[in-house]
């Protein structure tokens, strides 16, 4: 099944708790990020730890999970 754009499906997806506890990378997060950008599911990254710009956020981001975060 192809949920991507077609589907009209998208997912927010907090950092903090969902993919990063501790700054250390949870169970599954690398997975399940890696099958939606797979599917073309449109993806939003959401924290509420600022003192950084997003672009700087998307590269910590991309860094830990090893796949390209924009």
């Amino acid at each position: 099944m192809r949920l991507g754009r077609a589907g009209g499906v998208g997912v927010a997806l907090d950092i903090d708790g969902v993919l990063l506890r501790g700054g250390h990378v949870l169970e599954g997060a690398v997975e399940a990020v890696r099958r939606l950008q797979k599917q073309h599911v449109p993806l939003v990254f959401m924290t509420n730890g600022g003192g950084v710009t997003e672009a700087v956020k998307a590269r910590e981001l991309s860094h830990k999970l090893g796949e390209p975060i924009r």
